[in-house]
């Protein structure tokens, strides 16, 4: 089962994650966009990023997933595969 959302709605999605997440209401990202492009995005940050997209989408991952989620094009590509 795949999630019923357009790539500019799931990117829309997660650039409110990011949003909460950073608390920062200017953030800005697209596909390419990864922790070296946000200072605060550490390993804390990265965890709750992917705690409040599990929650928004209602999808779970596992560890290996999480680690491979280095930037919000493979985020995405992950989410696909849900």
């Amino acid at each position: 089962m795949s999630l019923p959302y357009s790539d500019d709605e799931l990117l829309a999605l997660i650039a409110e994650a990011f949003k909460d997440i950073f608390d920062d209401l200017d953030v800005e990202i697209d596909a390419n966009t990864s922790s070296s492009d946000i200072e605060a995005w550490d390993s804390l940050a990265h965890i709750q990023l992917v705690m409040s997209i599990e929650n928004k989408l209602g999808v779970k991952f596992d560890a290996a997933e999480i680690s491979q989620f280095v930037d919000v094009k493979s985020l995405m590509d992950l989410l696909s595969q849900k």
